[in-house]
């Protein structure tokens, strides 16, 4: 496996050489780590190209270019590789392998490049980015991570109807930050990857329910008449037994829900009491009529004994 590429003194190298390089240099398992291109004549054009070939390389630690006349445009490119300081994002994409410009001993790479370099050679390559954001970008804009919280939000739990709460995710019970500077998992989200956590998804999505709909619309169960009721008591049932939802007074939700059915279908309630009431009148009427057959089998009896 080649670690170290020696073309020093090769001045006959083109740019058309120069690119091939820095193809080689983009491929993923390319493991170049010491490249020496001392006493060649790229300059400023050169380092363009190889500035650009490393924002793509996560191998290359030394670079030598002994004898090679840059001037500020060359060292630009170098230190736009090293520190992209145009956006947070970029800064973090920023190459933080190189390590080393190796240009001669009276000629230094410029102190903003050599201050990058020195921090590039720090093990924890996660930590160097953070560092260099923190160093570069004083203010952060947080507000695209606030619209990244507030997806997680949407996610675990869309409150815009019962049907959409239902249908969010119950199943996510982590989200590990690993945010420079960045804004703390919003006290929602929290709230929402704590149900999450139980195994009983039913219960899960009960539990949000109840949390984020204080008044659940039971119209649409209008249509099934008062066949749908049965099906409503025994949700806040269920939802009695959830032991995340001690402090939501299941009672009132119960008796909202059932009043709703009552206002929203006042004949049928009607009609339902009366049956209902009717039914109960028949009953104790057969009652009757059986303790009367009984009561005459008993006179009957008691007369054909007082006749013997």
């Amino acid at each position: 496996m080649l670690q170290t590429l020696c073309l020093c003194g090769n001045t006959g190298i083109t740019t058309r050489g120069l690119q091939t390089l820095s193809t080689l240099l983009q491929t993923p398992n390319f493991n170049l780590e010491k490249l020496n291109l001392s006493h060649n004549n790229f300059g400023d054009d050169g380092a363009l190209i190889f500035a650009n070939a490393l924002a793509n390389n996560c191998k290359l630690k030394t670079l030598w270019i002994w004898g090679i006349i840059m001037t500020a445009k060359g060292w630009l490119a170098f230190s736009n590789l090293l520190y992209a300081n145009s956006s947070v994002n970029k800064t973090f994409l920023s190459n933080h392998t190189l390590q080393f410009i190796r240009n001669g001993q009276s000629e230094h790479p410029p102190d903003d490049v050599e201050s990058f370099l020195t921090l590039n050679r720090g093990a924890d390559k996660k930590q160097v980015a953070i560092t260099k954001i923190l160093k570069l970008h004083s203010e952060i804009n947080m507000q695209p991570l606030f619209k990244g919280w507030l997806a997680f939000s949407h996610l675990l739990c869309e409150t815009s109807s019962v049907n959409k709460t239902f249908l969010s995710n119950h199943t996510l019970r982590v989200i590990q930050e690993c945010i420079v500077r960045g804004p703390e998992k919003p006290d929602d989200v929290k709230s929402f990857l704590t149900p999450n956590e139980s195994d009983d998804k039913k219960q899960v999505a009960i539990t949000k329910i109840l949390k984020h709909h204080s008044e659940i619309n039971m119209q649409p169960l209008f249509e099934w008449d008062f066949k749908a009721m049965p099906l409503v008591i025994g949700f806040f049932q269920r939802a009695a037994a959830c032991p995340q939802t001690d402090q939501v007074d299941i009672k009132s939700r119960k008796l909202s829900a059932i009043y709703q059915f009552i206002r929203g279908m006042p004949s049928l309630y009607i009609d339902s009491r009366l049956n209902q009431e009717l039914s109960e009148v028949r009953a104790t009427v057969m009652e009757l009529e059986r303790k009367l057959q009984a009561m005459k089998q008993r006179e009957r009896s008691i007369m054909r004994t007082l006749s013997k």
